[in-house]
């Protein structure tokens, strides 16, 4: 038995690449879908939803849907934790990125609902 905790992790970062050395919202979406591949999860990743201006580009990963202390969860908690990692791995020397991001956790059966980790943590001190 388990109870319902939704996680979902939204990324914003550049439409274009204007550094030959870094990647756009585009392939970084790709990647991202080919590590969830991995394990099954491709569908929960979005196509890239184009901002209205500036030239960001936002994907969603999904909740996968199950209660927490099932096997799924699990598997759902070492997906985004892959997904982080290689979000934290495109940063630059100074620690900044142009990846944007945030996990949150929502409809909460306990009624929890919060930021869990986001891109902003490293540069503000936390781990």
């Amino acid at each position: 038995m388990g109870y319902m905790r939704h996680h979902a992790i939204v990324v914003t970062g550049p439409r274009k690449s204007y550094d030959p050395e870094f990647t756009n919202i585009h392939s970084v979406q790709k990647e991202i879908a080919a590590i969830a591949g991995k394990d099954g999860y491709a569908f929960l990743v979005s196509d890239v939803i184009e901002s209205a201006t500036n030239g960001y580009g936002s994907i969603l990963i999904a909740p996968d849907g199950s209660k927490e202390g099932w096997e799924q969860s699990a598997q759902g908690d070492g997906l985004r934790n892959k997904i982080v990692a290689y979000l934290d791995s495109l940063r630059y020397g100074d620690g900044s990125t142009s990846f944007d991001y945030v996990e949150v956790q929502f409809g909460d059966d306990e009624l929890e609902t919060k930021i869990c980790r986001d891109s902003d943590e490293v540069r503000r001190g936390k781990t």
